[in-house]
């Protein structure tokens, strides 16, 4: 019991980009002794979507709704169109199909969300086993800037870990950066991995 109280805690926020798995693994083998030794925490946050064309397609528009074919069987039918979708490193086949309900369509977009959620921290989850690290996954839903700083303070997180997506100053400039956010709002130190070309 003493040593759990002893270790320190390092988390690593992660998304679907390249930079974000070039980060976890940048932390895995140059952080590897500190990591190895302590409690490492592998976070990613579901973001919310806006439903609110919804009510619009209530009135007879088409509603699609998208299905990850990971590990699902292929015989949806021809009403289906298929494209692909680049995903943590791998190319990941989507369908999307008509349904009839917008509820339904919601509860859909979340499951799905939830599956891509849980299966790019299985995918991270992998990849610290390789480097002989035992992580504990969590997933949360809503905007990414404040819940990360939340699961910080919450898990008493003293390292974090994230990766760069090196936008340029007029897109950080409208559309801000989660790094930038958390580096100037978590009370521990950030560590922002920017991945070299």
């Amino acid at each position: 019991m003493e040593d759990q109280k002893n270790m320190k805690k390092v988390m690593v926020a992660i998304d679907q980009s390249e930079y974000s798995r070039y980060a976890l693994e940048w932390a895995l083998q140059n952080l590897h002794e500190s990591i190895a030794n302590n409690q490492l925490f592998i976070y990613t946050v579901q973001p919310i979507s806006d439903y609110s064309y919804l009510h619009a397609s209530a009135y007879g528009a088409t509603q699609l709704i998208l299905i990850s074919c990971e590990g699902l069987d292929h015989s949806i039918g021809n009403a289906a169109i298929q494209i692909t979708r680049t995903g943590f490193g791998k190319q990941t086949p989507l369908l999307f199909r008509p349904i009839s309900i917008a509820p339904e369509l919601i509860r859909n977009i979340q499951e799905n969300q939830k599956k891509v959620a849980l299966s790019l921290l299985d995918q991270a989850k992998d990849l610290c086993n390789k480097y002989g690290i035992t992580a504990e996954t969590i997933t949360e839903v809503g905007d990414p800037k404040d819940l990360i700083c939340e699961a910080v303070e919450k898990l008493k997180v003293q390292l974090l870990v994230m990766g760069s997506s090196s936008r340029g100053a007029l897109k950080r400039a409208f559309l801000g950066s989660v790094s930038n956010h958390c580096v100037q709002n978590v009370k521990c130190p950030v560590l922002v991995v920017k991945k070299t070309a």
